[in-house]
């Protein structure tokens, strides 16, 4: 599946108060070679993700083959960051079984000079 095919999947709907930074939290399982929990955060700028297409997209993700966690976390926040242009992102993708090794993936981006420390304060620690 090629980028565009892939991302294809992800349906957005115009944000609703493009001058308040606010924090969507969406969460989905890709089944990769094991199942994988994958959050999503990200404070919107023009557009928002719509729930229910994030879980699609995570469907798609199944269906492919990769060679790594951090392959799918990469290919995720690459897509998000081309389709959803969020002022800030943040993917993690966590295994959901007891592993022999726990393993937890987190990439983060953000638009060059965006910055709120006081909201992105109030999110949980890892």
């Amino acid at each position: 599946m090629n980028d565009i095919d892939r991302r294809g999947d992800l349906v957005l709907t115009q944000n609703p108060n493009r001058g308040l930074d606010y924090i969507i939290s969406l969460e989905g399982i890709v089944e990769s070679a094991t199942a994988l929990k994958v959050r999503l955060r990200y404070v919107p700028d023009r557009n928002i993700l719509c729930p229910d297409s994030f879980s699609r997209y995570l469907d798609s993700l199944s269906a492919m083959t990769w060679e790594s966690r951090e392959q799918i976390a990469a290919h995720i926040l690459d897509d998000i960051n081309n389709e959803v242009v969020a002022r800030w992102v943040q993917i993690m993708l966590q295994v959901t079984a007891e592993p022999t090794v726990p393993h937890l993936v987190l990439m983060e981006d953000r638009q060059p000079k965006w910055d709120n420390p006081d909201l992105l304060s109030r999110l949980a620690k890892i």
